[in-house]
């Protein structure tokens, strides 16, 4: 019979942590994670399938942010326009 100790780690079956994700608040953020998962699908890390969802999910977010600048904008100029005609 072998007396062998396990380490914690070795018992630990909880899964790996997830990687880090970058801010996926901007349009930049969001172009960033894009191309880390193409690299990722390019070189076998990462099933196209999980790669191409991903992408679509990204896609997404940016439509989202990119939306929500042009309202941020626009009412500027609008709150702009009102000050300027209250003159």
């Amino acid at each position: 019979m072998s007396n062998t100790v396990k380490s914690a780690r070795e018992l630990d079956t909880s899964p790996p942590p997830l990687p880090r994700l970058g801010r996926l608040n901007t349009i930049t953020g969001c172009r960033r994670e894009l191309a880390l998962i193409y690299a990722q699908a390019r070189y076998g890390a990462m099933p196209w399938e999980h790669a191409t969802k991903a992408a679509h999910v990204l896609h997404s977010i940016a439509k989202m942010i990119s939306g929500s600048e042009f309202e941020e904008r626009l009412a500027a100029l609008e709150a702009q326009a009102n000050q300027e005609g209250g003159r």
